[in-house]
C-alpha cells in the first residue's frame, strides 16, 4: 500500500508544470531606431577625440562617419572639412507604446562646428547621420549623441531633476557631447 501511494505521489509530481517551469528571462532592452536612412556602406573611418558627458577622459578612437556630408536641414558639411562637433542642445520627443507615453528619447538638435579654416557655424535640427555611430577599433561597439529617459514621479529618472521643461543641455552619462577629429 504504502508502495502504491509512493507511485502515485511520484507520477503526479512528474507530471507537476511548476516543478519543470523556468524563470522567464526579460525582454531586450528597447533601443529607439534611427530616423532616416543611412546606407551603411558609405562610411570613412577617421580618428577622432570623442567627449562623453561624465568621463574624466575622452576616448581616442576610430570611428564610421558618413563618407558623403552631414546633412541639418539645408546645409551639407563635407566631414574632410570639419575639425570638431558640439553639441549644445538636445530636443526631447515622446515615445508611445500603445497609445501611452512610455520615454522619451531626446536627440541632438543643435551643434557648434568648427572647421579646418577656423569657422564655427551654428546648425539648428538633428544631424541623422550622427545620432548613432560605430567605433571600429579592437572591439567594434557603438557611441550615441541621443539617450533616452523616463518622465515617473514628477521627476527624470536618469537627470535626477524634477523640471520637467528643463533646458537640455547636458546629456545623462555616458551620452556624447564632442567629437574632435584628428588627422
Amino acid at each position: 500500500m504504502k508502495r502504491i501511494i509512493l507511485y502515485s505521489i511520484l507520477i503526479s509530481l512528474s507530471f507537476n508544470p511548476y516543478i519543470y517551469s523556468q524563470i522567464k528571462e526579460p525582454d531586450p532592452p528597447y533601443t529607439p531606431a534611427i530616423e532616416g536612412n543611412i546606407d551603411k556602406n558609405n562610411f570613412i573611418v577617421v580618428k577622432a577625440r570623442v567627449t562623453l558627458q561624465g568621463r574624466d577622459e575622452p576616448l581616442n578612437a576610430s570611428i564610421a562617419l558618413s563618407a558623403d556630408a552631414l546633412t541639418a536641414g539645408e546645409s551639407r558639411i563635407k566631414i574632410s572639412d570639419l575639425s570638431k562637433i558640439n553639441i549644445l542642445m538636445w530636443k526631447r520627443r515622446t515615445r508611445k507604446i500603445n497609445g501611452n507615453i512610455h520615454s522619451y528619447i531626446f536627440y541632438p538638435d543643435r551643434y557648434e562646428l568648427f572647421f579646418r579654416n577656423s569657422k564655427r557655424q551654428i546648425i539648428d535640427g538633428n544631424i541623422e547621420s550622427l545620432n548613432k555611430i560605430r567605433v571600429v577599433d579592437k572591439k567594434n561597439f557603438y557611441i550615441y549623441l541621443y539617450y533616452i529617459d523616463y518622465f515617473q514621479n514628477e521627476k527624470w529618472i536618469n537627470r535626477g531633476s524634477a523640471d520637467f521643461n528643463i533646458a537640455f543641455t547636458t546629456p545623462i552619462e555616458g551620452c556624447v557631447t564632442s567629437i574632435e577629429l584628428i588627422e
